[in-house]
């Protein structure tokens, strides 16, 4: 084989690197990759303190559901859509005349008053 045609064919073996070198680096950015997702929030958790209460702070008091009767799993549903919500006082009907109700509160302050109704203050954890 004659050195002018091993010159050739360096030549064109250079020119097809350098069109492929050239029309990867012409094309869009690799896309970087995508961030691991973060971990899901812990669940919240709520702990009843019977007779007690946190006055103050109230966000919002429900006297009744269309959907049901007051008790501790709609109150608690009411706090997870507000998310100002730390906790709710929770009132049951009794013999002194209490209504049933939960007030959202945006603030529990400690310590923790005693109530005289039946129920307690509801907290997030």
């Amino acid at each position: 084989m004659s050195p002018l045609i091993i010159v050739i064919a360096l030549l064109v073996v250079g020119i097809i690197v350098f069109v492929v070198i050239k029309s990867k680096s012409g094309s869009s950015p690799s896309p970087s990759p995508s961030p691991s997702p973060s971990p899901s929030p812990r669940p919240k958790t709520y702990k009843l303190y019977e007779g007690m209460d946190s006055p103050g702070n109230d966000i919002k008091t429900i006297t009744e559901f269309p959907f049901g009767l007051i008790n501790l799993d709609l109150c608690k549903n009411e706090c997870e859509k507000n998310p100002s919500c730390m906790g709710f006082d929770y009132v049951k009907n009794n013999d002194k005349g209490y209504q049933v109700k939960c007030v959202l509160k945006s603030k529990i302050d400690r310590p923790l008053k005693p109530w005289v109704s039946e129920g307690g203050i509801v907290v997030k954890e």
